[in-house]
């Protein structure tokens, strides 16, 4: 189906473009540093071995050994990106974490019942430009 149908294979292709760019360890990071609760983090644990199954499936359809095997080009523009977008994500990371230590502090001083820690990173990453 991959080689016989064009849009397939686009779609697939997308997909494949979009594996290669994420990288488990800075979810992982997110998981350690920003979850704290067992849930959560089985949730993180869950999704990672799903992106690594779909990374699988992907390489299955198109024949690959490899994400991006027929792109190099591609391939190398994201390995040379990725020390530079690491820092930043990291970055991202501390700040969250500070973010919701402070807003618990100010809080708890406050007497305000705090947000919810979700509720909390969810709109800190979601303003992400990264």
């Amino acid at each position: 189906m991959y080689e016989e149908w064009p849009f397939f294979a686009a779609t697939i292709d997308l997909i494949e473009m979009i594996l290669a760019k994420a990288d488990m360890r800075i979810a992982g990071l997110y998981d350690d540093v920003l979850v704290d609760d067992a849930t959560g983090k089985k949730l993180g644990s869950d999704l990672r071995q799903k992106f690594y199954d779909t990374v699988r499936g992907v390489c299955e359809v198109t024949r690959h050994h490899r994400l991006l095997q027929t792109n190099p080009a591609l391939r190398r523009l994201i390995e040379m990106r990725n020390p530079y977008i690491d820092p930043i994500n990291i970055l991202q990371v501390r700040c969250a974490h500070a973010l919701a230590a402070a807003a618990a502090l100010v809080c708890t001083l406050s007497g305000q019942r705090p947000h919810e820690p979700v509720d909390m990173h969810c709109r800190v990453t979601v303003c992400r430009s990264v």
